[in-house]
């Protein structure tokens, strides 16, 4: 099953950015996360990283963690076992051609799965990864909805998903 929360994470939450475009919000999101002394993980699609092999050095070069998002921005839960397969190593390459070590970390796109993802994720030394709170950025372009979305009921060990968008930029000082 994917992991969706934290286990005995008690005080703590983690951010996790799944990122297929916003490359022009990434920086701003990085220093917000660095100069508050957070961690997050940036799950990355290989399409990303092929087109902004800087950011994929800089994230490297910076303490957050790089996650795979697949190789596109699919409906993974209607490809089959291989095609799954095909696309998480894809993404992997992409990652390392571009300069990044993916950790073992798949977010499959939209969260969109069924077994064969997790088979397939697995089979490559893949944990697969949800979230449990959503800030919805790429819907709500409010920075004041997304921190009431998230501080309404956090609890210990979120997984809360943002993607690089000028609304998450201005929320994240105040959800941190």
């Amino acid at each position: 099953d994917p992991i969706r929360k934290a286990e005995n994470a008690t005080g703590q939450v983690a951010f996790l950015c799944n990122v297929d475009w916003g490359e022009e919000y990434l920086p701003q999101m990085m220093e917000i996360l660095e100069s508050k002394g957070c961690g997050a993980t940036f799950f990355l699609t290989g399409r990303w990283a092929e087109k902004n092999p800087e950011l994929v050095q800089t994230l490297e070069a910076s303490n957050f963690e790089i996650g795979n998002h697949g190789y596109q921005h699919k409906n993974y839960s209607t490809l089959s076992r291989d095609a799954n397969r095909e696309q998480i190593q894809k993404g992997e390459e992409a990652i390392i051609a571009a300069g990044g070590t993916p950790a073992k970390l798949f977010a499959p796109p939209s969260g969109d799965h069924g077994q064969q993802t997790l088979e397939a994720a697995e089979s490559l030394g893949y944990e697969t990864i949800l979230w449990s709170l959503d800030t919805i950025d790429w819907r709500d372009k409010d920075a004041s909805v997304l921190v009431q979305r998230i501080l309404k009921n956090p609890s210990d060990g979120d997984f809360i998903l943002m993607h690089p968008t000028e609304q998450t930029v201005a929320a994240l000082p105040k959800i941190i």
